[in-house]
């Protein structure tokens, strides 16, 4: 949400942010009913049948990478944000009149439209242009993708493989190989090569050459790939069931727009949205399906050619790994899933309803969501969201560790009094004084950095170091710096500073999660959050104003019962029984079910 508008009341004219009256407790209702009413889409009727059913290409539903694109682009929660936050406006200020001044399209509109039930008038033709403009765009860069992807490949010859690993482009380091130099699972897939026959791990990268923050319109025709094997490179051309979904566009479009149901489901909390919505649906049908087919494509030619026993990848709830998960269902090859990072409780990408995961009663070729057949995560707390909001079957869900975290455990335990020692003298902090770690981004944390400092500063005797996130620079936390408060940049070593910290204080790091592992509590600031079922759990405190993080605080450094309770409940929630061998875990998993699935009669659909 990025709105900022003129209020006049009777106390004058001032220019306010909207974001600046969305309460906790509202953003928390927005993200709940954001997932929500995308989720409902797939059972709106659209010419007599679900959504989910009426959008296939071939046997398959389009719909598992419709919502994807809505949970993505977050105009839907955008929407239910404005919503919350101009009611509250509204409430708190009682205004005669109100103007827009900046912010995005989709803010503009559904504040236009809400403003109008409250009697107050925004310029909505100028966000209703906004929005077509938006559409224009979208448009024009779907051709600009389709006439940049029709350049095709190499046709470079992939070769047969026991296990076919399918990673981001972005995140390989390629003069270390296209095993070894990937960010996320590199140690599990060096592993696996070990320990299969020379040349029996085949690595395709799929993606861009950079991630979508640094991404470029020209990279897709630029730069090398320096030995990696791209799935671009296969040469494969125009499928039927790409040109289809292409050429239908226009009568999707239409079959969407004549849908009544869907028009009352855009009608958000007695708000009419349908111009956000529809914008939305330019965007699935002109960029996110053509772009999913030609993905199905390329993985099911992969496939074809490497013809391995197991696939694997770490994106499986994304685009790409939806896309080689139907794949690899059609051919029967089971898919490896691995947990490369924290699973957020709102994420809609690990969340389906029961149904999701059975066929279409009518369109039984539609078999279900594209899970793993196996997936590997890092702790209990992962396995158990992946039992409970994502319907996974037992079988379906192995704990083996985090690579990472088992990493940064041994290097802090590796420290001796003497190394603890020296680290504090370089951080400036003297031997008898507690240190509190603040893991977090700034943008997450701006509004409760405040009372947190304000804490810490009443509590004199402690010190505070923060932490700047690797995606921000130390500048946004430098106004909080004071006699007991630190700065240190990115850079600073995390094992280090976690080997010398009593207690961690974050919104949502997961640095809080790897601290419990080594027997440092949290307390997580500014509720709710993603750590909150850690709070519920009492495996972190959490509070939120001055006076209670100071609490918080004290009572974690002082009271050895509640810090060993917190300690206690934290390690039960992850698993205390992670052995430190995820590497190992994770490799043996995969060459197991290459084994059991080394006759084709036997392998898991």
């Amino acid at each position: 949400m990025n709105g900022i508008v003129q209020v006049s009341s009777g106390g004058g004219t001032r220019t306010v942010p909207l974001s600046a009256y969305l309460r906790a407790d509202a953003e928390e209702r927005a993200q709940t009913d954001a997932r929500d009413w995308i989720k409902a889409l797939r059972s709106i009727p659209i010419d007599g049948r679900s959504m989910r059913d009426r959008f296939t290409s071939g046997d398959d539903s389009l719909w598992w990478f419709s919502e994807l694109y809505l949970h993505k682009e977050q105009a839907v929660l955008t929407a239910m944000r404005t919503l919350a936050a101009l009611d509250a406006l509204i409430e708190r200020e009682q205004p005669a009149a109100l103007s827009w001044r900046s912010g995005d399209a989709v803010t503009h509109w559904v504040a236009c439209a809400r403003a109008s039930r409250h009697g107050l008038r925004l310029e909505c033709e100028a966000a209703a242009a906004e929005l077509r403009t938006l559409e224009r765009r979208l448009r024009a860069r779907a051709h600009t993708l389709r006439l940049t992807d029709a350049r095709g490949g190499a046709g470079r010859r992939l070769r047969r493989a026991t296990v076919a690993a399918f990673v981001h482009r972005a995140f390989v380091n390629a003069p270390e190989g296209a095993a070894a130099g990937e960010r996320y699972i590199g140690r599990v897939l060096t592993a696996i090569e070990s320990g299969l026959p020379p040349g029996d791990l085949q690595v395709i990268v799929v993606g861009p050459r950079r991630s979508f923050r640094n991404r470029r319109w020209w990279d897709p025709v630029t730069g090398s790939d320096e030995g990696l094997v791209p799935i671009e490179s296969i040469g494969i051309g125009r499928s039927p069931m790409d040109r289809e979904v292409w050429a239908s566009r226009h009568r999707h479009l239409e079959a969407l727009e004549a849908s009544e149901p869907l028009r009352r489901h855009a009608i958000i909390d007695g708000t009419d949205c349908w111009p956000v919505i529809r914008a939305q649906l330019v965007g699935v049908i002109w960029l996110q399906w053509p772009w999913s087919v030609r993905a199905m494509d390329r993985a099911g030619a992969a496939l074809d050619a490497i013809a391995p026993r197991v696939a694997l990848t770490y994106a499986e709830a994304g685009g790409w790994g939806r896309a080689l998960a139907l794949e690899a269902r059609r051919r029967s090859v089971p898919l490896v899933g691995i947990q490369h990072g924290f699973i957020y409780r709102h994420w809609l990408n690990y969340i389906h309803a029961p149904d999701e995961l059975e066929p279409s009663r009518a369109h039984p070729a539609d078999r279900g969501f594209p899970r793993p057949a196996l997936t590997l995560v890092f702790d209990r707390y992962a396995e158990q969201h992946l039992r409970m909001r994502a319907h996974f079957p037992p079988e379906a869900i192995k704990v083996v560790g985090s690579a990472e975290r088992d990493a940064l455990i041994a290097t802090a335990r590796s420290l001796t009094s003497a190394d603890r020692a020296s680290l504090r003298r370089h951080l400036g902090v003297a031997s008898d004084r507690p240190i509190v770690l603040c893991a977090t981004k700034f943008t997450e944390a701006r509004d409760v950095l405040p009372a947190l400092s304000g804490a810490i500063r009443a509590l004199p005797h402690v010190h505070m170091i923060i932490k700047a996130h690797p995606a921000e620079t130390t500048d946004g936390y430098t106004p909080f710096v004071a006699e007991n408060i630190s700065v240190v940049p990115a850079g600073e070593a995390l094992a280090d500073l976690l080997a010398v910290t009593d207690v961690v204080a974050t919104v949502n790091s997961t640095v809080a999660v790897d601290a419990l592992a080594l027997g440092v509590p949290a307390v997580s600031i500014g509720q709710p959050n993603n750590l909150s079922p850690f709070v519920e759990a009492g495996a972190m405190l959490g509070a939120d104003t001055e006076g209670a993080i100071a609490s918080a605080l004290t009572r974690l450094l002082s009271d050895q019962h509640l810090r060993a309770d917190v300690i206690r409940k934290g390690r039960a929630l992850i698993g205390a029984d992670v052995d430190g061998a995820a590497t190992e875990n994770a490799a043996t998993a995969v060459l197991a079910l290459a084994t059991r699935t080394a006759d084709p009669e036997a392998r898991p659909c």
